[in-house]
Formats: structure tokens, sequence, C-alpha cells
């Protein structure tokens, strides 16, 4: 193979990554200007949340919006917050999204919020909560979970929701540790 034509490959496969890393970095950039807001009526409302996934890992181990997709955000909040979420996130214009559990997406489309109540695997979440580390969202007070437990609610939700490792959850235990 010719010089040119391994030059052009190359060319080639590394305007796609730039391309894929654009795209990957304005949509969670949109998500999380739109997560800001929520996050900050929620704070307003006094209503406690704990991110999960995707919308703690990006900013506490990457640092940089474009080095992991998400594809929704998901939030760990109190049963008894329920109503008041609902009331909040509709004012925001969101809708009902099915799901499973209690979801919503903004009126653009951009971004999908999964509200969840329980851990699966845990019979009271109170501990996780008891445990769970005070940090800031882009200005707004938000909870994560601890270490171990981020540790061990990846690995779990990988193995039962997934079904398998995947490249991403290697790259987020790999930080994590």
């Amino acid at each position: 193979m010719s010089r040119e034509r391994i030059a052009t490959q190359e060319s080639t496969s590394l305007d796609k990554m730039v391309a894929h890393y654009a795209r990957v970095g304005s949509a969670n950039r949109t998500a999380f200007q739109k997560l800001k807001v929520v996050l900050a009526r929620f704070h307003e409302q006094g209503i406690e949340c704990i991110l999960l996934k995707g919308a703690d890992l990006i900013p506490r181990l990457y640092g940089v919006m474009a080095a992991r997709p998400m594809s929704d955000v998901d939030l760990l909040v109190h049963e008894a917050d329920l109503a008041a979420i609902d009331r909040v996130l509709k004012k925001l214009g969101y809708g009902p999204h099915i799901d499973g559990n209690p979801a919503y997406v903004d009126p653009e489309h951009k971004l999908d919020l999964d509200v969840v109540t329980d851990i699966w695997y845990m019979d009271d979440p109170s501990t996780i909560w008891q445990r769970a580390v005070q940090r800031e969202f882009q200005g707004s007070p938000v909870r994560a979970m601890d270490s171990n437990d981020l540790l061990l609610y990846l690995t779990a939700y990988v193995v039962v929701y997934r079904g398998r490792l995947s490249h991403f959850f290697a790259q987020d235990l790999a930080l994590l540790i």
C-alpha cells in the first residue's frame, strides 16, 4: 500500500474521530445545560437528588464533555418528592417518556431524564443517601454516590442491564479506581 493511500486512510479515520468527538461533546453540553436548569429548580424547591451514571461520571471522572457519550440522565430521588418533581418538570415543559420508571423528555428532545426512587439491588436506599457526597453541578448543589457505592452500582448495572462489559465500563472503572 502506498504512503499516500495510508495517509488518506489515516486522515479519514482521524476526521471521523474528530467528528464523533464533536457530536458527543455538543450533545453532552446541551444535555448538561438543560440539566443545570432542572437541578437549580429542584434546589429552589428543596428536592434532593443523586446523579447516577454518565451525568455523574463525565464531570467527576473525565472532566471533558466529549470523552464519554451519555444517552440520558439518571437521577435517584426520594419517593416523597415525585409529585413535586413532576410539577417542576412539567413547568419547564418536560413531557412524560415511557421507560418503566418516571421518565421525562424536554420539549426539544435533547434531554431524557430517568427518575428512580430505589436502587434495584438494595432493600433500602437510605444507606446510599447517607454515604452520598455533596458536589456542585454547574453552580447547583447536587449529590453523588460515594466511590464504593458507585463502583458496585456501575458493576451491577453493566452486568444485569447491559449483559456485557463495554469499552466505556472499563474506562469508567479505570478512572474511578
